[in-house]
């Protein structure tokens, strides 16, 4: 069962000031032919049939920290995207969605 409810994903991934996208995962979609905008969908539709919760795992470095993966079949690739929700380090310190992998599985 995913950590993070795909509807409150979706609303996050939808807005500039809540969505942040490593260089890691911007490069995985590059290698892709892929841009952040298709990283942006992909997160909005994460109740499609094409897409399969994977696993929520615990950060190494971050007591607390949780990520969901799944695998995504997206534009004719195997995808495996891992994410996590936080609070802003900066006012007014919403809820924010941080991509840190999207590649290919």
């Amino acid at each position: 069962m995913p950590t993070f409810d795909p509807d409150e994903v979706a609303r996050l991934a939808a807005d500039d000031t809540t969505l942040s996208i490593t260089f890691a995962a911007s490069d995985g979609a590059a290698a892709l032919d892929l841009t952040n905008e298709d990283i942006r969908e992909v997160l909005g539709d994460l109740r499609s049939v094409d897409v399969r919760f994977y696993k929520s795992i615990a950060s190494d470095d971050r007591p607390g920290t949780w990520f969901d993966v799944y695998h995504v079949f997206y534009r004719g690739h195997l995808i495996y995207i891992k994410f996590t929700i936080g609070t802003q380090w900066k006012p007014p310190r919403d809820r924010c969605i941080v991509v840190t992998s999207f590649k290919e599985k």
